[in-house]
């Protein structure tokens, strides 16, 4: 059974030297999988959670001298994560900041790669907020900031009032997605990831749209909304025709818009209606195909 085990355990550290060989460390996400090292498979091994349980081993003394250098010769960081490292958690920044290109980290992200989130690794974004909020108070070495300053870090508010704050979120959204189609309820810390601690985004583009209806909105905002591809009306999802837009080739030219129409048809139909003998008024079935052969659709019956 010993024997059994032994093939076992050299089985999955093959598999993290496969790792090794294609990363340059052993700094696994535990929920990491994989049948040949470095790449993700469901049905593979869980790499990342053996990696986590021979550090508990070893933390026991329940590792042997031969497999503790076997790991060693492979890159194995064996101690546990010492949070109050300045300088570990200051190359996990630096890797952070070579995968994303700013050190905007949401405050629950943990890692121990520094770019890939994991749930047993260190709170990357808690540290960076510290490292600013000892700048704030005069306790961080020049040494330090001007590391941290190295790597894109941000010691001063980036925003001078609320406003300016969502719009450089907004700015950040539209980078990332192209549009301002912004769920209502999407909140972030970076203006493209959504984090239950951030800022209401969705919400607030919702109330600049009410402001621009209510023209409370100063044209410099307008103006720097419509930058980052601002729409000022939402579209609504209603079971008849709301926006009848009809596209021309490749000019696709808008010729009638929704309002118009809507009232036009309305109109014509109740004149329809008042221009039949009472006594012998269609069923509604009849009066639903008639609209629709007003609206020049064709009546699709379920």
């Amino acid at each position: 059974m010993k024997n059994k085990f032994e093939e076992i355990w050299i089985i999955k550290y093959n598999i993290a030297s496969a790792y090794y060989e294609h990363n340059g460390n052993l700094e696994i996400p535990t929920s990491f999988k994989t049948l040949n090292g470095y790449e993700y498979d469901e049905n593979g091994i869980n790499l990342g959670m053996w990696i986590h349980d021979q550090r508990k081993l070893y933390k026991k003394a329940k590792l042997s001298p031969e497999r503790i250098n076997l790991l060693k010769a492979i890159g194995m960081r064996l101690e546990t994560v010492n949070y109050n490292d300045w300088n570990e958690n200051y190359a996990l920044a630096q890797n952070y900041y070579e995968h994303h290109g700013n050190l905007e980290i949401p405050v629950k992200f943990k890692t121990l790669n520094g770019y890939e989130y994991d749930e047993n690794g260190i709170n990357l974004g808690i540290w960076i907020d510290h490292q600013r909020q000892s700048y704030k108070k005069a306790k961080l070495s020049p040494e330090r900031i001007n590391l941290l300053k190295a790597i894109g870090m941000r010691f001063k508010p980036r925003y001078n009032d609320g406003w300016n704050k969502n719009y450089a979120f907004a700015q950040d959204y539209y980078e990332h997605n192209g549009n301002l189609e912004i769920p209502q309820k999407f909140k972030t810390l970076n203006g493209y990831e959504y984090d239950e601690n951030g800022i209401n985004l969705g919400m607030w583009i919702h109330k600049q749209r009410k402001l621009y209806k209510k023209a409370k909105l100063s044209p410099e905002r307008i103006n720097l909304l419509e930058s980052i591809g601002m729409k000022w009306f939402a579209y609504n999802n209603i079971n008849y025709i709301d926006q009848n837009v009809i596209f021309d080739n490749n000019t696709q030219r808008l010729i009638k818009t929704q309002r118009l129409i809507k009232l036009k048809i309305l109109n014509s139909f109740k004149l329809y209606l008042n221009s039949l003998d009472q006594n012998a008024l269609p069923s509604k079935a009849e009066i639903n195909q008639d609209f629709l052969d007003v609206l020049n659709y064709t009546h699709k019956k379920k």
